[in-house]
């Protein structure tokens, strides 16, 4: 009996999903109400209040249902090709979003627009590691950041990339966003991981100032050393200059001067 009415749910909650989804494309977001999903599926007010308390509830589980079905389409994770395979499902997200242009041009319009926004934001947060092709925990460890927070940097970035494209009429290709994107990603990390080990490496001297003298002394004698080998390098310079000077000199003395060289003038 239990899985009978499971499928009922299920079954139920795809035809208001179905409805909300066809009206938002004919009528847009704002226009629609709770009456006129039922109606258009064919289904009681009463029915609707059984499985979502509001409008707004129903759009957020249309929104998980697309996100279902685009991560099932994914391909598994391959720890030989992390990069290059993550960069592919991105490329499949973009395309995913491709495909639905018109349901997210008329969404990130009115109200709607701040709703799907902060959906869209959460959806990723949830299932960004699907597309890292490093542990948030690796980052927090190395930089004491929080996961948290870095989850939530990481799938704003996205997602202002992702409704930036829409709204300039997608100027790119989902591949070459996909491109751009890890290329950019993997810089911004690339550079938080190092700030992280630098903040390591200050820490660890502060706690061993013999370590941090040690370290240094070795400055100060490749420094010495760089010295003593420039040394002979300026002193030839300086006698090869010395020796223009001299050459430059003897060929003012053998120049004949004016005076010397006039014929004398008959008496």
């Amino acid at each position: 009996m239990a899985r009978k009415d499971d499928r009922r749910i299920q079954r139920t909650r795809k035809l208001l999903r179905e409805s909300m989804l066809e009206l938002i494309l004919d009528r847009g977001y704002d226009d629609i109400s709770i009456q006129d999903v039922t109606d258009h599926a064919n289904l009681g007010r009463a029915t609707f209040y059984l499985h979502y308390r509001e409008k707004d509830e129903l759009f957020r589980d249309v929104l998980l249902s697309m996100a279902e079905e685009f991560l099932a389409t994914l391909p598994k994770q391959d720890k030989k090709s992390d990069q290059t395979l993550n960069t592919k499902k991105l490329e499949m997200l973009f395309s995913y979003v491709e495909d639905r242009f018109d349901f997210y041009r008329i969404v990130n319009m009115g109200r709607s627009a701040i709703l799907t926004s902060a959906i869209v934001a959460e959806l990723i947060k949830e299932n960004f590691k699907v597309f890292s092709t490093t542990g948030m925990e690796t980052y927090e460890s190395i930089t004491g950041i929080p996961t948290d927070f870095l989850l939530s940097f990481n799938a704003s970035t996205l997602k202002s990339t992702l409704f930036w494209w829409l709204e300039n009429d997608m100027p790119y290709t989902a591949a070459e966003m996909a491109e751009m994107y890890t290329k950019v990603s993997f810089f911004t990390n690339f550079q938080i991981l190092r700030a992280g080990k630098d903040m390591e490496l200050q820490k660890a001297e502060s706690n061993d100032p013999g370590k941090a003298s040690e370290q240094e002394a070795q400055n100060q004698d490749k420094a010495q050393s760089d010295t003593k080998e420039n040394a002979p390098k300026k002193e030839n310079k300086k006698a090869s200059k010395k020796k223009d000077a001299n050459k430059s000199e003897e060929l003012v003395q053998e120049e004949p001067s004016p005076e010397s060289e006039a014929p004398e003038s008959d008496q």
